[in-house]
């Protein structure tokens, strides 16, 4: 997922984990299991365990590249996604981000005395970001420059509409998993092939809220990447 003037930005980008990609986000994921303790007293009944939840956000960092030329930034952007096009639709600027979201589980699994096997979700690691945010302007446009400046301003509506999206998606996304973890504990017959499972049910219930994550991103930074929109920009300077 990447954004400037062109097209949809919100493309949500480079996959960096084995689960989830059709969530459109990249995805790290970690789980453990604890040793599982033959327990038949204990009921196995969903809602009933308490489960500690550490959730974070974080929109990132900023960062400028001014050292590239309008060729390599082309070549970028058909890799990340969308430009900022100058005179006769060369394209002179990029944003690049991606959006990343980071699941680590921590669950107990407790034999019942039918040999089956009682999964417990004791806590759980979320957080939603953004890494990577490189806003890119062609070299050709020293730093003083009209064209330089419209340029950057546009990128920074970019930055804004990124930010604003993950600001805004938040707490729904929290919420989410808050909904999801009520779903456990849950029975198992073969603790060696559940050791993901709590991941995938987390995943799962909060693929909507990542989906419409995604949906305003594409539909916010759609709005200003228009013809009309590149026609304006130009018409503000003269040395394109």
């Amino acid at each position: 997922m990447t954004a400037v003037l062109r097209r949809l930005i919100g493309r949500m980008g480079r996959c960096c984990s084995v689960l989830v990609v059709a969530l459109g986000l990249a995805v790290a994921s970690s789980s453990g299991v604890s040793a599982a303790t033959q327990d038949s007293s204990r009921s196995c009944v969903p809602g009933s365990g308490k489960v500690q939840i550490n959730f974070k956000s974080d929109v990132g960092q900023l960062r400028y590249n001014h050292t590239l030329t309008q060729k390599q930034i082309t070549a970028l952007a058909q890799r990340e996604g969308s430009a900022t096009r100058g005179a006769k639709g060369k394209i002179i600027g990029l944003t690049t981000v991606t959006p990343k979201l980071t699941i680590g589980t921590y669950v107990k699994a407790v034999r019942l005395n039918d040999g089956r096997y009682c999964l417990w979700l004791t806590g759980v690691d979320a957080m939603v970001a953004y890494t990577n945010m490189v806003v890119y302007v062609d070299r050709k446009y020293a730093e003083n420059t009209c064209e330089y400046r419209v340029t950057l301003e546009h990128e920074y509506q970019h930055v804004a509409f990124y930010r604003s999206a993950l600001t805004r998606h938040t707490p729904y996304i929290r919420a989410k998993l808050e909904r999801a973890v009520t779903r456990f504990p849950i029975i198992v017959n073969d603790l060696a092939k559940s050791r993901s499972l709590a991941m995938k049910i987390l995943q799962d219930k909060l693929a909507p809220e990542v989906t419409a994550f995604k949906e305003e991103q594409n539909r916010t930074n759609a709005s200003i990447d228009t013809a009309e929109s590149y026609r304006r920009t130009q018409a503000r300077c003269k040395n394109w």
